[in-house]
C-alpha cells in the first residue's frame, strides 16, 4: 500500500514516523477530509479541497499545496495502489505538526500532511440503516468547531458507541437547544408533507458535500428540525461522501421506535446514481 507523507510517496508506512510531539497527536490540533474514489473518479473533489482549505485557514494551519497539486498526488496514489477500477476511500490529514509542550502554537511549526487511500471493504452506498436519538452528548451551538472537520472526533465517537450499544446503526445528535443537528458520520434529512428538509448550518451542522449538492440542485431546503418533526416524518435519510445517501428504515427515541417509509428517498438515489456513471 502506498501513502503520501510530507512530500514523499511511501510504500511501507511502518518504516515512516510522525513525531511524538506532533500537535495532532498531543492536542488534536488538525483537520481532515474524507472522500471517495469511484473507479478512479474522485467525487466532489474540489468541494472537499475547498473545505480543507477553509478549515486550515480558520485554525491557522499552513496548507502548502494547491488544488491541482493535491489532485495530482491523489491520482498517482490511485494508480500506485491499483485502485483505478475500485471503490476507494481517501483520507487527507493535516496537522499543525511537531511543537514543544504547550497550547499556543509556534509560528515556525512545520505542518504534517498525510494522504492515505484504501480499497473500500464494504459498500454502504444507498443501503438503509437504523438510527437512535442520542441522549448522552450534543453539539454546542456556541462552538465554531461544528463547521470544520477537526481530527478530534470524540463527541461523534461516544454518540455512535451509544447507538451501537442500543442496537442501532447510527446516532442522531441533537444540538444544545435540543433540536436535530446531524448523525455521527453524516448530515441528516427528513421528509415531511412531501418536503425534504435538513437543518441549517446555524444549527451546529457541518456543511457536507452531498448535502450542499442536494441544496444547490433545489432538491431539498433548510429548516430547523425538532424531535417531534423527526418522529412525525414519513421518511428520513443521511448523506455523506462515502455512502452518498442512506435511508433510515426506523428511528428510535427512548422507548419509542418508528418504522419509516423509503419512497422519496429512492427518487433521490436515482439522481445521485448519475454521479457514479
Amino acid at each position: 500500500m502506498s501513502y503520501f507523507l510530507n512530500n514523499r510517496f511511501l510504500s511501507n508506512a511502518s518504516k515512516e514516523k510522525i513525531s511524538i510531539d506532533d500537535r495532532g497527536f498531543t492536542l488534536g490540533d488538525g483537520v481532515f477530509e474524507t472522500m471517495m474514489s469511484w473507479n478512479g473518479n474522485i467525487l466532489f473533489y474540489k468541494e472537499h479541497f475547498q473545505r480543507l482549505k477553509k478549515s486550515a485557514s480558520f485554525f491557522g494551519i499552513s496548507l502548502e499545496k494547491n488544488v491541482n497539486e493535491v489532485r495530482s498526488i491523489l491520482d498517482k496514489l490511485i494508480q500506485k495502489n491499483n485502485l483505478q477500477k475500485n471503490n476507494a476511500i481517501i483520507r487527507i490529514t493535516l496537522t499543525r505538526g511537531p511543537a514543544p509542550r504547550g497550547l499556543l502554537p509556534d509560528k515556525k511549526n512545520k505542518p504534517t500532511f498525510l494522504i492515505k487511500i484504501t480499497k473500500s471493504k464494504k459498500n454502504f452506498i444507498f443501503k438503509p440503516l437504523s438510527a437512535s436519538v442520542c441522549e448522552i452528548t450534543s453539539r454546542d451551538l456556541a462552538s465554531p468547531l461544528n463547521f470544520y472537520k477537526t481530527i478530534n472526533y470524540l463527541n461523534n465517537v461516544i454518540a455512535l458507541k451509544d447507538a451501537k450499544k442500543r442496537g442501532f446503526d447510527e446516532s442522531i445528535i441533537l444540538n444544545s437547544r435540543g433540536r436535530i443537528a446531524c448523525v455521527s458520520t453524516a448530515n441528516i434529512f427528513i421528509i415531511k408533507n412531501k418536503k425534504i428538509i435538513t437543518p441549517p448550518i446555524s444549527e451546529g451542522v457541518l456543511p457536507g458535500t452531498v448535502r450542499n449538492y442536494l441544496l444547490k440542485k433545489g432538491l431539498a431546503s433548510e429548516a430547523k428540525i425538532t424531535k417531534n418533526d423527526l418522529l412525525n416524518a414519513s421518511e428520513s435519510f443521511i448523506t455523506n461522501s462515502i455512502a452518498l445517501l442512506r435511508p433510515i428504515s426506523y428511528v428510535g427515541f427512548r422507548s419509542k421506535k418508528k418504522r419509516l417509509e423509503i419512497k422519496q428517498s429512492f427518487k433521490l438515489i436515482s439522481v445521485l446514481r448519475k454521479i457514479l456513471e
